[in-house]
């Protein structure tokens, strides 16, 4: 085999390790962006609505609305 052919495929074999290293890194860093990215979003969307309900219950007397969503039914004498 050629010298020059010899260079060309042990540069390919370095090179082409490296490069599919890179190019999965980058995916991975640009997955786990957009995930974060799209995690910050709907926090950001729901806390206002979260807020509203923690900040309007009632810890005193259980009402239809609270037992509606927890499911819990105050014994009735």
């Amino acid at each position: 085999m050629k010298l020059r052919w010899r260079l060309t495929l042990s540069t390919l074999a370095l090179v082409a390790p490296l490069l599919l290293f890179l190019f999965s890194h980058d995916l991975y860093n640009l997955r786990s962006f957009l995930i974060e990215r799209e995690s910050t979003r709907l926090r950001a969307q729901a806390k206002p609505i979260i807020d509203a309900e923690l900040l309007n219950r009632t810890f005193d007397e259980p009402t239809p609305s609270n037992c509606q969503s927890t499911g819990y039914r105050p014994y009735l004498s």
